[in-house]
């Protein structure tokens, strides 16, 4: 007889089985009918069939049946290994049965779970788990809870290995009295064995491939709804980025207080309006800005650009109104006048706001300065009523400047504006409630005017840098473009030079020398006047420092020496006034009675208390005080009166005027007898002809100025007039000074 084999799975070996006789002789064993040994393969094979189908419960019980039939055993059972849950030792556990009619079933039976090897089936596992089966002998010994009260006549034990160790065991148990029942041919139920090895291994394998695949689908699940939230996600991304871009450009072209479009738009409006004229379409059509449609005139591409109209509307006094009212009640203007002013204006008609009280207005239909005068005339009829603000009715006008295109703007379409903006500041110096029309020539002087702001700004900003603190203030700055003049003032009684104007001049780089009457009026508008003023005073009180102490030396009994310094209306208001003209006494070292200071009626216009306490206070400082200008204000009278004046200066035009008539020498008698009476000195200013001097003469003044003696000159050119004519000759038509 063969010796009888168990059949690993996982390696293929047969290993020997273990019974109750002698070492390494086989058990003693029944002998199979006919029948039983072609009922075992017979069953084995079916029994592989129904496992082959399914590896469930019952599949393995109808395998386990099939084998108790075909060797005709009481009970078939199958054990499987697991960790015991605290010290990891290995337990089993019964999984599947089949009994034979009158044997009870046992897999309710608790006893039969969770078995330890070690305490009740002491040398099983490490015989089982080296792959030995077990045959009656110490196979009895272990289980006896399986057979209840019947006695276990024989049992066979077979091992079921897998990959992995002993999974667990395959028994055969016959019940009753008589000898051993094994069946011959054991190496069929080692097969038996390893066919529920396989089956187990793959309903293990079908079991990790189930939950494999139950994980695989779960996650698949997982990231489908995971990239399902996150497109989702991405999507409302995408939305909300594109409203965001939308909401951008919208706001970028749009002004957020009325809603109008802003300069941005209209400037890519204007160029849209007039770029066919310059360029051929681009491909494709054009882009439109997201947001609130807003009618675009379209001319045809490449064609001419049909006349048109711009108007630049600014709301008349909206500074006082925005600043007794508030500035919320001012926004509320706004928008209410941008409402009247949407009013008046047809649908292909444009209006943006450009920024403050500031709109403008395209008239792509209006072909000529008759349609834009309509349009004028409407929105000056829709804001004669007026707008209720907070309880309060508020009447408001605007003026108005038009430009009418394309004319010569289509290489500069932002010409356009600039010119209509021109044109509305012209009209708002002609009152409330006007409009003009574009004029090139009048906009080429504003232009200019605008150009020679800008130049006076950076050539003031050489002198912020210098501190007259410093030593080297007095030094010319390489970059300055400012100088001083003198014209000198002449004591006629005495046939001297008495005293010098300063007057200030400034040399372009590109225009050259810049009329005062230009430049004067844009730095008393730009403040600069301030600069330029303290310069003047500084540079010319140490320049008189320097001819007094020339002239000391060759003539010691002289009369000092005075110099004239004319203070804006910008100046004189300054709050630092007072302590700058002390810094400049103390830093030049003058005698405060040789600086006379020279103010004009518009200075003390407004507040002639302040006026009144500021020039006292100069006074007191004994600095002379002159009223330049003299008889062209409105109450020179009342201020020769209240004033603490020395000095009256007659206006040139008076002077002028004497050769006219015996009237206009009466008008400069009369100033010269009320200066006498007030005890004031008067200075003629303006006297060009010897007539005049001898006019004056006659008539009593004192003190000349004019191109009759000397234009304004140099500093070097005046010093040498000094030094050559002092003391004068009495002709003074025969001196012939330089020019400047």
């Amino acid at each position: 007889m063969p010796e009888p084999f168990a059949l690993t799975e996982a390696t293929g070996r047969l290993g020997p089985i273990a019974g109750d006789g002698e070492p390494g002789m086989p058990p003693r064993c029944a002998a199979l009918s006919p029948m039983q040994e072609i009922a075992l393969p017979q069953a084995i094979a079916t029994m592989h069939r129904i496992l082959a189908q399914a590896q469930t419960p019952a599949a393995i019980s109808a395998a386990l049946q099939q084998l108790g039939l075909a060797i005709a055993a009481d009970r078939v059972y199958l054990f499987r290994n697991h960790p015991h849950p605290v010290t990891d030792a290995p337990l089993a556990s019964l999984r599947a049965e089949w009994c034979r009619r009158g044997t009870r079933s046992q897999l309710q039976n608790l006893e039969l779970q969770n078995l330890d090897y070690h305490s009740t089936m002491a040398q099983w596992y490490e015989r089982l788990a080296a792959g030995e089966g077990l045959v009656n002998g110490i196979a009895l010994g272990g289980l006896v809870q399986l057979g209840g009260r019947r006695p276990l006549r024989s049992r066979l034990v077979n091992p079921i290995l897998l990959e992995d160790g002993l999974w667990g065991f395959l028994g055969f148990d016959w019940y009753g009295e008589g000898g051993v029942c094994i069946p011959q041919n054991q190496e069929l139920l080692g097969i038996a064995a390893s066919a529920l090895g396989l089956a187990m291994t793959c309903q293990r394998t079908a079991a990790r491939l189930e939950s494999l695949q139950q994980r695989f689908e779960a996650e698949l699940q997982q990231r489908t709804v995971k990239l399902q939230a996150a497109i989702a996600q991405l999507q409302r991304e995408m939305a909300d980025r594109r409203q965001a871009q939308s909401e951008l450009r919208h706001s970028a072209l749009h002004d957020r207080l009325t809603g109008l479009p802003n300069r941005t738009y209209w400037m890519e409006l204007m160029g849209e309006m007039i770029a066919p004229a310059n360029h051929s379409p681009p491909d494709g059509p054009p882009s439109e800005a997201p947001g609130p449609s807003i009618a675009r005139p379209a001319p045809q591409p490449s064609a001419p650009v049909p006349p048109f109209a711009v108007l630049f509307v600014d709301i008349d006094r909206f500074q006082v109104i925005n600043d007794s009212l508030g500035h919320d009640l001012g926004d509320e203007l706004l928008v209410a006048v941008a409402h009247r002013l949407r009013r008046c204006l047809g649908e292909a008609d444009v209006l943006a706001r450009l920024g403050g009280d500031e709109f403008a207005i395209l008239l792509p239909q209006a072909r000529d300065r008759q349609g834009a005068e309509q349009v004028v005339q409407a929105i000056d009829h829709c804001l004669r009523e007026p707008i209720a603000l907070a309880g309060q009715e508020i009447y408001t006008s605007v003026s108005i400047g038009i430009a009418l295109g394309p004319g010569g703007y289509l290489q500069e379409p932002e010409r356009l504006l600039r010119d209509a903006d021109l044109s509305m500041r012209q009209a708002r110096k002609l009152g409330r409630s006007h409009h003009t029309i574009s004029d090139r020539a009048e906009h080429d002087q504003l232009l200019a005017a605008m150009r020679l702001e800008t130049d006076l700004r950076k050539a003031v900003s050489t002198l912020n840098a210098w501190d007259f603190d410093r030593a080297d203030y007095i030094s010319q700055p390489e970059d300055s473009q400012f100088y001083l003049c003198y014209q000198p003032i002449v004591d006629i009684t005495q046939h001297r030079i008495c005293a010098f104007e300063a007057l200030i001049r400034w040399q372009h780089p590109v225009l050259g020398l810049v009329s005062p009457g230009r430049f004067i009026p844009i730095a008393e508008e730009t403040d600069a006047i301030a600069s330029l003023g303290l310069w003047t005073l500084y540079r010319a009180c140490q320049q008189l420092r320097q001819w007094q102490d020339q002239l000391h030396a060759i003539h010691p009994n002289l009369p000092p020496l005075q110099m004239s310094v004319n203070l804006s209306c910008r100046q004189f208001a300054r709050l630092d006034l007072l302590d700058s003209i002390k810094r400049v006494i103390e830093t030049t070292a003058i005698d405060p009675s040789a600086l006379k200071l020279e103010i004009t009626e518009s200075t003390i216009v407004g507040n002639a208390d302040l006026a009144k306490s500021t020039l006292q206070t100069l006074q007191n400082m004994g600095i002379q005080l002159c009223l330049d200008d003299f008889g062209t204000g409105y109450s020179s009278l009342s201020y020769l009166h209240q004033l603490p004046l020395d000095t009256i200066k007659i206006d040139r035009a008076f002077i002028e005027a004497l050769d006219r008539g015996p009237k206009n020498q009466d008008i400069v008698q009369a100033i010269l007898t009320l200066a006498d009476t007030l005890r004031l000195s008067v200075i003629a200013e303006g006297v060009e002809t010897p007539d005049q001097l001898q006019t004056l003469r006659r008539m009593g003044c004192t003190y000349i100025q004019g191109y009759l003696f000397s234009k304004p000159v140099r500093a070097e050119a005046a010093l040498q007039l000094l030094r050559s004519e002092y003391p004068m000759r009495s002709d003074l038509t025969a001196i012939a000074p330089p020019s400047p």
